[in-house]
């Protein structure tokens, strides 16, 4: 941002209500924060790229979805009960394959 661009904002933040500012912390500072620690997190290169995987995965669908998927994980033989519990990428591969197969079945 330029200066007077910046000054701008700074003097329309000053003049905003609570309301207003808190839409303006979260435009200017959460959302691009978030942004970034997710790129980062999502790095392949980290140690901790499996355990964010395992996270996105158990965000996947809804309850009911998940529910089905571990259900059809059971019954071939991978015994785990929650998403955190998988030890191998193939589990989660066959995790996501599930969830994604619900949602067109569903």
């Amino acid at each position: 941002m330029s200066e007077s661009k910046l000054e701008q904002e700074a003097k329309r933040f000053l003049e905003a209500n609570i309301g207003e500012r808190r839409k303006l912390i979260k435009e200017y500072v959460i959302n691009p924060s978030r942004k970034l620690v997710r790129e980062h997190l999502d790095a392949t290169s980290g140690t901790k790229y499996f355990e964010r995987q395992k996270y996105k995965a158990s965000q996947k669908g809804d309850k009911f979805l998940r529910q089905k998927a571990m259900e059809m994980m059971r019954e071939r033989g991978v015994d785990v009960n929650e998403v955190r519990d998988f030890t191998s990428m193939r589990e989660l591969m066959m995790f996501n394959s599930y969830i994604e197969h619900l949602e067109t079945k569903y």
